[in-house]
């Protein structure tokens, strides 16, 4: 418990609280296919995530491939750009590790 509450507030510390709203909505919707922190499961990873705000509301809106499309009354138009700012936050922290790696080759 104490491990998971300090990673908790760790985690808190440095994601802003938008990315943190955004981490819980992709969670609960998105996390079952497209895996933890975004890198893919049974759907592709989503990270590096370059795309904006509105065409991720239409590619939720509408799905795609094996995507179901997800109707407002149960994911928000302001659920998904929390979603979209969780998925640049988790961008930005992968472009840091792949500039650490390549530093410490």
């Amino acid at each position: 418990m104490t491990r998971w509450l300090c990673a908790a507030i760790a985690v808190a510390c440095v994601m802003p609280a938008s990315a943190q709203d955004g981490a819980a909505v992709f969670g609960q919707h998105c996390e079952v296919c497209h895996g933890k922190e975004a890198k893919g499961a049974n759907a592709p990873a989503l990270v590096p995530y370059d795309r904006d705000l509105d065409e991720l509301v239409l590619i939720v809106r509408q799905g795609v491939g094996m995507m179901p499309a997800f109707p407002r009354d149960r994911l928000s138009d302001a659920d998904v750009a929390q979603i979209h700012g969780y998925l640049k936050t988790l961008s930005a922290k992968s472009g840091v590790e792949r500039v650490k790696r390549s530093q410490r080759g």
